[in-house]
């Protein structure tokens, strides 16, 4: 009985170490990413200049019906640019409002 328990044991500490778990998060990278929705009537030509003028190029572009926008991360400065620009709808961090 203590034999199988041991063994058990042992699979199971063998087992862990081929086996890794999703990566760490690390607050201040993943909390720094943002979704940006641009206004509907916002021709093509500003949302290229606004993407342009970020540190870091966009992760994620969307042009769908009814949404466009793009995803990635953003500095203060620019997150605080971005919220009292006209081009904007509106700015989420999915992180940090739904914790993923």
């Amino acid at each position: 009985m203590q034999l199988l328990i041991l063994l058990a044991l042992v699979v199971s500490s063998l087992a862990r170490s081929f086996v890794k778990g999703p990566p760490a998060r690390d607050a201040r990278t993943s909390s720094n990413k943002y979704i940006v929705k641009v206004k509907g009537d916002v021709r093509t030509s500003a949302e290229a200049q606004l993407k342009a003028s970020l540190s870091a190029a966009p992760d994620h572009h969307y042009s769908l019906h009814g949404f466009r926008g793009f995803a990635g991360t953003l500095t203060t400065e620019e997150l605080t640019r971005l919220e009292s620009d006209n081009l904007v709808c509106w700015l989420s961090n999915p992180i940090a409002n739904y914790g993923c």
